[in-house]
Order: structure tokens, then sequence, then C-alpha cells
């Protein structure tokens, strides 16, 4: 239920765990199971051929039936668990890189990849499948004998699948050659085998099943269930797993000096309690490092500040997992791209809020204001997908740096025209749409920029950095432009914007050339090539994580049609307070990238994703009462709306390939746009026609919608059939 709660996926069916024994042996297993805390009711011969008539149990058989326990539903499971995994910021994974070695030497540990790259750390696990005897000394290996076992998998009629969905996992039938079977829980098919179904074997070769075994599983088990017809048999697979040849159950191990660990994983047992087995091994793993002796070596002679020590891990379960503080340091990249975020986004919002001040001063309308919006969104929704491919095509730093310098040139166009004496109206429409064009090519280059230089473990922590930049200089700026249109007119905040640009193109300009290494990139390349020699490709949510990223665009959008209008029109204040409203927005969204660091290592980001999201709704739609009301609540909504923000970019941006990342977020922000066009359109006229407030309830009511069947879509992955490795937990 832990991991349920942590992963934000359903994947653990409680159907109960039914063990046939003999009837003698009931009362000590129900004692055993209660004084380990898991409740279980025993079942005499009767009560078994009453419950379950789908199975034929042997005569003498009483059972053992465990309540709250059932099924673990691994192709929904280990998906999950990858995912979330990938999105951790101080994780790192090598995906469809094999591990062909674990050494030591006088610095650390040493995991030695496939493709000739290594990997360091101070702790070592060795939890691969059932090679891991090709990374064990040899007098380990030796100790361990392969397994291969045969299993069926059957399609059972409709009219008899109510009843055997009902049915519990059953490990043992009670049989002499060991039976067992899963039921048909959430469309998954039922699956028979046999403890004798599985035989000892020199290596691994292939999972299709011989037709002898074949036929004698079914001859078997067949008759164990009344009414079975060989028909309902739709496939048969072979697995493999290891076992210590003296005990016949896993095999852990501590190597050396007790910083590398090795666990031979058994079967469906390490599978079932791998939370606890996990539990353990991080335990042993945290224990102090034992002193070794390192080579002498020259040094200058100078104080070091003492620091603890924090271990660095690398854990091999075929593919590698590396995390630690090793890769936490921020680059040069980094250093760089945050500053230009800001003072563009600090810029480009100053800008657009005094044209939106400028439009409703002389029209006096939401929808003119409305308007204005969309002439930004719409060359951003026509050209976004198309420049996205121009920036997985072209260098992306000089993309970026030529739109800084075009987009510079345009804000500096608009106060000439006014100086000239032209219309106000127009000025403000022409520039934002030029600005918008540019910026269609700016934002997929600057976000793909991110995936090539940003390494992957450090995305998390970027992103959140990032969204700092972003939303402080987005909201921030209505603050100061607020309080310049009252002090000194509109004028000079547009040659001010023209600056920013100025300063972004030289951020952009010193990142240098694209890195011969890039991380992103390296891996996507090893997992098309895994991909190539017949691996099972990774599935990329991209739509779905696109779209709840998305509502971040809906939410700023009409937040900031909305805000002004409610603040000058509604509740007749002056510019300055929609300043106010706006830079506690941007504290919100400052304390929720701090928290965010903290939180993101022990809540899921599609959790923070849901939570934020729809607590900022809530929030939105209280905001028109009162106009000291929307003071005091608006850094709570920025709060819940920036954790859900920077949780939805960590994960487009963790599962996005980095020669496709323009593409991704051109086709995001074109999504984003649009939608927000069309909202604004309908939720402007609701305001004019009806009360301001009407069109808040409406916006907080979309948001929570899109919201929900996103993660709703996202928590309901597709059953694949057969899904080979469900096991069940007893």
């Amino acid at each position: 239920m832990e991991l349920e709660a942590l992963l934000g996926v359903r994947f653990y069916q409680r159907v109960g765990a039914l063990t046939v024994v003999p009837a003698g042996q009931v009362s000590g297993g129900v004692a055993l199971l209660a004084a380990a805390g898991v409740p279980a009711v025993g079942l005499g011969a009767g009560e078994l051929a009453e419950r379950y008539p789908q199975v034929a149990f042997p005569p003498v058989a009483a059972g053992v039936l465990e309540t709250d326990t059932g099924v673990v539903l691994a192709d929904w499971a280990l998906p999950a668990m990858v995912g979330w995994l990938r999105w951790h910021p101080r994780v790192r994974l090598c995906l469809r890189r094999r591990v062909v070695a674990v050494e030591a030497d006088a610095v650390g540990r040493l995991v030695r990849l496939a493709d000739g790259s290594v990997l360091r750390g101070d702790r070592v696990v060795i939890a691969a499948g059932p090679w891991s005897a090709e990374l064990l000394p040899a007098e380990l290996a030796l100790r361990l004998t392969l397994f291969r076992q045969s299993m069926l998998y059957c399609q059972v009629p409709d009219e008899l699948l109510d009843g055997w969905s009902a049915a519990p996992a059953m490990p043992s039938l009670g049989t002499a050659d060991g039976a067992w079977l899963v039921p048909p829980v959430a469309g998954t098919p039922l699956k028979l085998s046999a403890a004798r179904a599985s035989r000892a074997v020199a290596e691994l070769t292939d999972h299709g099943t011989p037709v002898w075994w074949r036929h004698r599983l079914v001859n078997r088990v067949g008759p164990l269930l009344p009414g079975f017809d060989p028909a309902w048999v739709t496939d048969a697979r072979d697995f493999y797993y290891l076992a210590d040849t003296a005990t016949g159950g896993p095999l852990l191990a501590g190597l050396g000096d007790g910083t590398v660990w090795a666990y031979a994983a058994c079967g469906g047992v390490s599978f079932k309690f791998a939370p606890l087995i996990a539990r353990v091994l991080s335990q042993r793993l945290a224990r102090p490092r034992p002193a070794r002796p390192r080579p002498a070596r020259p040094r200058p002679a100078r104080r070091r500040p003492a620091r603890p020590h924090c271990p660095r891990t690398a854990m091999t379960p075929g593919s590698a997992v590396a995390s630690g503080p090793a890769t936490a340091a921020p680059n040069r990249a980094e250093r760089l791209l945050i500053p230009a975020a800001f003072v563009t986004c600090l810029g480009n919002s100053i800008q657009l809020t005094a044209a939106a001040l400028l439009v409703l001063q002389t029209q006096r309308s939401t929808l003119a204001v409305g308007w204005l919006f969309i002439a930004v969104a719409v060359p951003q929704v026509g050209l976004s997908l198309f420049f996205g491919q121009l920036a997985d095509r072209f260098d992306r730093r000089t993309l970026c740096v030529i739109c800084d310098l075009t987009s510079a040139a345009a804000a500096l166009a608009l106060p000439v025209w006014l100086l000239v004496g032209g219309g106000a109206n127009v000025a403000a429409y022409v520039t934002n749409f030029i600005l918008a064009v540019v910026a269609a090519l700016f934002m997929p280059a600057s976000n793909a920029l991110i995936k090539e230089r940003i390494a992957p473990a450090r995305l998390g922590p970027f992103n959140a950095n990032f969204e700092i930049a972003i939303q402080a200089g987005t909201l921030l700026s209505a603050a100061v432009g607020g309080f310049m249109v009252q002090l000194f007119g509109v004028r000079p905040l547009f040659v001010f914007n023209a600056v920013t640009f100025i300063a972004s193109a030289a951020c952009m300009y010193l990142l240098g050339r694209r890195p011969a290494y890039v991380p992103a990139a390296e891996a996507d390349a090893a997992e098309a090539s895994a991909v190539a020699a017949g691996a099972t490709p990774v599935r990329r949510p991209l739509a779905r994580f696109a779209l709840l990223y998305a509502v971040g665009n809906i939410v700023i959008t009409l937040s900031n049609t909305l805000l002004v209008v409610v603040i000058i029109v509604t509740f007749q204040r002056q510019a300055g307070i929609v300043g106010v409203v706006d830079a506690m927005a941007g504290i919100g969204v400052i304390a929720a990238a701090v928290l965010y660091k903290r939180v993101s290592t022990r809540v899921p980001n599609l959790r923070l994703v849901f939570v934020g999201y729809l607590a900022s709704a809530a929030i939105i739609a209280v905001e028109p009462f009162n106009v000291w009301l929307l003071v005091a609540l608006i850094p709570f909504s920025g709060m819940f709306f920036g954790l859900a923000r920077i949780s939805a970019r960590t994960m487009l941006m963790s599962a996005v390939e980095e020669s496709r990342a323009g593409r991704v977020f051109g086709a995001t922000q074109a999504l984003g746009l649009g939608l927000s066009a069309i909202l604004t359109v309908l939720i402007s006229r609701l305001a004019d026609q009806t009360r301001v407030s009407y069109a808040f309830f409406a916006l907080a009511a979309v948001v929570a919608a899109i919201v929900t069947v996103g993660v709703l879509l996202l928590r309901t992955p597709v059953v694949r059939q057969p899904a080979p490795v469900l096991e069940p937990v007893a």
C-alpha cells in the first residue's frame, strides 16, 4: 500500500490468497500468520468446495485464506517504478545498458557497462535477474542454480469470468506436484503452473515452452479445474530464476568490506517481497563504511573544511541506476539559462501588462483585453509545431540568440511608433503579435536547449529554479509594470523590454557551442540501439504529460485576463493593486519551487500535479469575492500552481527524447495556447455578458476537469496480454 501511494498507481488487487494444506496444519498456519500481523481464516474441505467450486481440491484438504493479500500487476507496477526513478532529481537511469562487471579500486567501487563506460559509487547493490551469477565471484556463482519455469495463460469463457475474477490467488492447490494459479484479475488471463514445471537448466536460452511441457501442464492442471477446456490455453511461456542450491531460496551476500551487496533474485518470492527486501538492503548500505588504507599521493599543504560523508550508490538491476550528490552540482549552463529566463519573462510580461492596461483604458472591455492575449497566442499555436521541428534540426543556441535580438528590435519599434503619433491600440496588437511569432520559435528552441545542456539527474532541481525564474519574472513584472505605468507612463516599459532581450541574448551566447558529450542524447542513442536489437521500447506517455503541462498555460493566460478586469472594473482599484496581486502570486511560486526540492524526493510528481492544480483551482473560484480576500489567497494559489507546474514540467522534460525535444515542446506550446485562446474567448464573453465572478468559476471548473482526466489517464495503463510476470502474493 505504501508503494502504491508513493507511485500514484493502483497495481495491487486485494483478492486474497488461499493456500491449500492438510487439515491438521490449518490452525498452526492461521496462528503463525496472526503472530506476523496478517489476517487469516481457516477453511475446511466443505467450505473450500462451497466457496470455490471452480477448483477441484484434494478430498481431505483444508485451506488458509489470507484476506488482505492478493495479486501484484507487474505490468503496471514496474513501469511506474521506472518512471518514478526516472523523474527523481537524484537518480540517473542508464536504460538498456548492460552491466558486465563490478570491481573495486583505491577510490571506490566501479560498475562497468558493456559500452565501456564506468559508474563509480561508495556502495553497490547487485540486484539483477537470472544473470546475476555473471557478476558474482566464482565461489558464490557456484552456489546458485538456474531454474526454468513453464506457465500456461488461459482465457476464461465470459459466462465463467465473474466467478473466476472473485477467486483468490492460490499459491498452492494442495497437490503433490505443487500446482498453483493466479486468477484473471483486472482483465489479465488466468495463469496455471506447478512446482514440478520448474527444472534446473544450464543456461538462459529462449522463453518458448516446449510442446511436451505444455501438454504435461495441461494434462496435470486441467483436471483440477471442473469444466476446463484445453482451448482455454492461449499461450505458454517459460521464465528463469536463480536459487541457492542448498536452501532453494534467494542468496544475499556481502562482498569485500561490506560496501558491495549481492542479492540473487528467486522467482516470485523476491518480486512479492521486493519493498521489504529493498528496506533491508538500504539498512545494510547505511552502515558506516569500514576504514581502508588509501595510497599515499602528494598534495598541496592546505586545510579543507570538514564535511559529512554522503554515500553515493550505484545499483545494477540489469540496467544501471546511479544516484547521489556526485550528479547534483549545477553546471555553467544552469547558471546562464536561469537568469536568461528571468530577464526575458520580466521584460515580456511588463510590456504585455502595459499593453493590456492601455487597451482596457481605451475600450473598457474584457473581450478587448482577451483579444490582446489571443494576438499573442495565435501565432504560437499555428507556428510552434513547425518551429519545434526547426529547433531539432538547427543549432538551438544560435536560434535562441537570433530570437532574442529580433525581439529586442520589435520591442523598440513600439515606443518609436507611439513617438511618431501612431495609434496605441494598433501598436499594442501588432508589436505583441510580432513578439509572439518570435516566441513561437524561442520556446521550443530554449526548452530543447535545456534538455541538451542539463544532465538528466539535474532536471528536477533545475526545473524548480527555472520555474522560479519564469514565474518570478512573469508575475513580479506586473508589480514593477503596474507602479511604473502610474509613475512614468507606458513608453519606458517597452525600452526596458528591449534591454532584457539583449541581456538574454548575451547569456545564450555565453553558453558556447554544443558539447561533444550530451548525457540525454547518449541515453536516447543507447535505448534506440537496444530497441533495434529487439528490446521492448520504453513507452512514453508524452501526450498525457503535455496535457498536464498545458494546463499551466491556461491558468496563466486566463488569470492575466481576469485579474486585470476584476481589479480595475469590478473592484475599481488602481493599476498598482494589479502589481501587488501578481507580486504576491510570484512569492507563492517561489515558495513552491523551494518546497518542491524538499517534497519531490518523497512525493511522486503526478500526485503533486493533481493536488497542486486542484488546490489552485479551488482558490481561483473564491478570488473574485473581495479584493483583500484576493490579496490574501493569491500567494497560496501561486504556491499550489507552482508545485503542479514544476512537477508537470519535470515529467515532460524527463520523458522526452533529446532529439525530439523541440517538436514535443512546440506541440505542447501549441496545445496549451490553443486551449487558452479558445477558453479566453468563451470565458471573456461569459464575464462581459454575466458577471466576472462567473468567469473565475468557469476557469476553476475547466482546470479541475482537465487535470482529473489527465491524471486518470496516466493512472490507468493499458494491460498487455499475456502479463508474464504476475505472481500471487502470499
